[in-house]
């Protein structure tokens, strides 16, 4: 709740400092006193658009500023942690806002903030019902939480949102897999053929070296042959190595006849032997075959293809053929688990259809009591032919259920229900505002409510009933409303009285705290017409016991 709260020269106000209880605080004073006074302050602090008519005629800026305290400041702490701001001290929450055409401020918890985080966090704990302030409750998702929170499906919800998730889950995986790393037919196609490629050649040491000295030999055939030949006519010619030896022979005869120490015959004999193996070998090297040159020299095109594509040498060109085996491997393991994934999304849609159905059937049950409940107590708020209706609609699968609740009513009889924000009256909209509210006080976490013109064109009776329930809310939220009917005014808890004064060169606006019985009844005896009539002051009196 608001335990404290500065203005300063905003509107008509030059300075005004109060502390503020629990319960309903009634707000009173003559037609244009400047009632709302207090409600532009809040609208400001709650983070609402501000206009530099606000600022104080003759003033630099405005302020306001509060400290609110909260019991369980768990949610005000949450939202305070996704803006980055700081958390609340002991449950205290502290706002600051000043605004001016160039320099407007906000701070909050005393870090310099947005107006947009305020707003963001207004959001949390406060909500206003009453013309041109924005209503929470005319929200979708809003009605969706009062609802729920009045129909008490927490365990429902929870078994629907637990089966729901798993399958996004699922869900956002099968995408990820699909979209990440899957391959067209044309690029699966592309890699397989290029492994086709890799497996068409030995890629081994020794194939890489054979195959190398294949294609090298089928290349210098020509070569090979016609050096093959002089060697071979140098060593067996006519005038080649082989026919020196011979004519050394008759000579070398002679020579050991005469001495035996030149005996080399045995020595002659094996040169020649060796001489003659040795042309043997170049005339028969020169024409050996190799089997199918034509295939080895295409297998040494597609080797010297693949390294000018991945790089030279065996390892560049396995690192890549094991590149493309695995990402063919993954292709395969990632349908495989595309698969799976689906299998097991399907399988959960019986859990999900069963949890759901009885989620929406609990919303049901209670969107016709709380249906009922509404229009009963907007009778007594002086809509003898309302009808207030709560209709279950279908919708998409999401984190709520395939259900939705819209609330939608007909102030008058013959006229068809439509969604509440469809509703003209700005009286009419506060006072089924005050009939939700009252039924569903327990339901809305919203800790501080704020009324204006909650009591339009109503009276008597239908006053009393209207400030009861302002006071039936007051029990487990700090309500703020803004009356001109003593009835309601009598049932406050806190009452504050806004005044004009009229000076010499401006007018001041004042707001007094009434907290004496003797202070309210002269107020409540204005506003039943006049404090100095006995019977005003008796009727106040007896509004007050």
């Amino acid at each position: 709740m608001i335990q404290y709260l500065k203005v300063k020269n905003l509107a008509l106000v030059d300075s005004l400092e109060i502390e503020l209880g629990g319960g309903l605080t009634v707000v009173t004073g003559e037609t244009g006193a400047g009632k709302s006074l207090l409600l532009g302050a809040l609208s400001l602090l709650a983070g609402n658009k501000a206009l530099a008519t606000q600022i104080r005629q003759g003033c630099e800026s405005a302020e306001v500023e509060a400290v609110l305290f909260f019991e369980n400041a768990a949610k005000v702490n949450a939202c305070l942690t996704a803006l980055s701001l700081p958390v609340c001290e002991d449950g205290q929450l502290l706002l600051f806002r000043s605004i001016a055409p160039k320099h407007a401020r906000v701070q909050i918890n005393g870090k310099v903030a947005t107006r947009s985080a305020l707003e963001t966090l207004g959001h949390v704990w406060i909500d206003f019902h009453g013309p041109g302030e924005p209503q929470k409750l005319l929200e979708d998702k809003q009605q969706a939480a009062l609802l729920d929170a009045f129909a008490g499906v927490s365990s429902e919800l929870a078994d629907y949102q637990a089966v729901y998730f798993r399958q996004k889950t699922l869900i956002a995986d099968r995408e990820r897999l699909s979209n990440a790393q899957k391959l067209s037919p044309d690029e699966l196609a592309f890699l397989q053929s290029q492994l086709m490629a890799f497996d068409a050649l030995d890629l081994t040491p020794e194939g890489i070296e054979t195959l190398e000295r294949q294609a090298k030999q089928i290349a210098s055939q020509q070569a090979i042959l016609e050096t093959s030949a002089l060697a071979d006519e140098l060593l067996s010619g006519d005038n080649g190595i082989m026919a020196l030896l011979n004519k050394l022979r008759k000579p070398a005869e002679t020579l050991a006849n005469i001495d035996r120490r030149f005996d080399f015959h045995e020595r002659l004999d094996a040169l020649t032997v060796e001489v003659e193996d040795i042309a043997q070998e170049y005339r028969s090297g020169a024409f050996t075959e190799i089997d199918n040159p034509e295939v080895i020299l295409q297998r040494q095109d597609a080797w010297l293809s693949l390294q000018r594509q991945y790089g030279r040498g065996l390892d560049a060109v396995l690192l890549k053929k094991r590149a493309i085996e695995q990402q063919i491997a993954s292709q395969t393991a990632i349908d495989g688990q595309i698969v799976a994934l689906e299998r097991a999304i399907v399988a959960l849609m019986p859990a999900i259809q069963t949890t759901t159905a009885a989620l929406t059937a609990k919303r049901t049950r209670a969107a016709s009591d709380l249906s009922h409940r509404v229009t009963a107590l907007l009778t007594s708020l002086g809509f003898k032919k309302a009808d207030f209706r709560i209709a279950i609609q279908p919708a998409d699968f999401g984190p709520l259920g395939n259900s939705h609740a819209a609330f939608l009513f007909a102030p008058n009889c013959g006229q068809d229900p439509l969604p509440l924000k469809y509703i003209a009256s700005s009286g009419e909209m506060a006072r089924v505002m005050l009939a939700l509210k009252a039924i569903l006080a327990k339901a809305d976490e919203t800790p501080v409510l704020v009324f204006d013109e909650v009591d339009a064109n109503v009276g008597g009776e239908i006053g009393t009933i209207v400030g009861k329930e302002l006071k039936h809310i007051g029990q487990t939220h700090q309500v703020f409303c803004v009356t001109h009917l003593p009835q309601v005014a009598a049932q406050g808890d806190t009452h504050l009285l806004i005044e004009k004064t009229h000076g010499d060169t401006d007018i001041r606006i004042t707001l007094s705290l009434l907290d004496t019985p003797s202070a309210r009844t002269l107020e409540l005896a204005r506003m039943l017409g006049d404090r100095s009539s006995s019977s005003a002051l008796e009727h106040a009196k007896t509004l007050i016991a």
